[in-house]
């Protein structure tokens, strides 16, 4: 079934060139043809039509504005037999070998044709309409989170930001020698709740860790499937954690030192 879809190159693939004919090529390879292409520049309030998670999550709003927002991007339309499901398919190896972070991603792409259908009326007509969410974001259980105020969630944002337009690797976060350490708690990436659901139960539960420690954590654990998030000689401690985060629908498992899964 010839359908239609898109690419949009954000700037992290505007500015490499690598990643540009990496995309083209992956068009030709999957035999879709590209119909127009054409520069585009987003505007703040755009983020929260295009990716509609955003409107529950303010650092990824932040985040996004910053990184999004105007810049000059590049809007590719193609068409061909399955063009939907080959364009997944492009973005998600596009980003297994390029993407360091959920931001810097090189690409967006609609998921279905719903999601086609509002970003290109929205994007060529201006008309916006809610697609349906399909992961949890509900924090309101998270009283930490919720006590912080904008200006909070807009330093975190830029933080991030910077971080990751400052570092080409994706550091640890602990930092402290695990050789000694008996007891290892990881974290996985998640498929079922949204990303501000993961970060605010990590800030509500783990020891020490900052809003930005805990949205770092999660990006890691989503670029990587797996993570390290504590470790201990207290297996009581790794234990309290552990349930209290799989109480929260958390994916979380614990090893030991022989690195057997419990």
């Amino acid at each position: 079934m010839i359908e239609k879809s898109f690419v949009l190159l954000k700037p992290d693939a505007m500015s490499d060139v690598q990643i540009q004919q990496y995309i083209f090529c992956s068009l030709e390879k999957y035999n879709l043809s590209i119909t127009s292409k054409m520069d585009i520049v987003l505007k703040p309030d755009d983020i929260t039509t295009l990716w509609e998670f955003t409107l529950r999550d303010p650092i990824c709003k932040r985040i996004l504005q910053l990184h999004l927002t105007n810049k000059i991007l590049q809007l590719i339309l193609v068409e061909g037999v399955d063009a939907l499901s080959k364009i997944c398919k492009i973005k998600s190896e596009t980003r297994k070998l390029y993407a360091k972070s959920f931001f810097l991603n090189c690409l967006h792409a609609p998921k279905n044709k719903q999601e086609y259908d509002r970003d290109i009326n929205y994007l060529f007509y201006g008309t916006s309409s809610k697609a349906k969410t399909e992961l949890i974001g509900d924090t309101s259980r998270f009283l930490k989170f919720h006590k912080l105020d904008d200006n909070y969630y807009c330093q975190c944002a830029d933080q991030i930001y910077s971080y990751y337009k400052n570092n080409s690797m994706l550091m640890p976060l602990i930092e402290n020698d695990t050789l000694d350490k008996q007891f290892f708690l990881y974290l996985h990436d998640d498929v079922i709740h949204e990303l501000v659901y993961v970060v605010a139960a990590i800030y509500e539960f783990v020891p020490g860790f900052t809003l930005f420690d805990s949205y770092l954590i999660c990006m890691i654990a989503e670029l990587r499937g797996t993570t390290l998030l504590m470790c201990s000689n207290d297996k009581k401690i790794i234990k309290e954690v552990y349930n209290q985060l799989l109480d929260a629908g958390i994916k979380v498992s614990i090893r030991k030192k022989e690195n057997t899964l419990s």
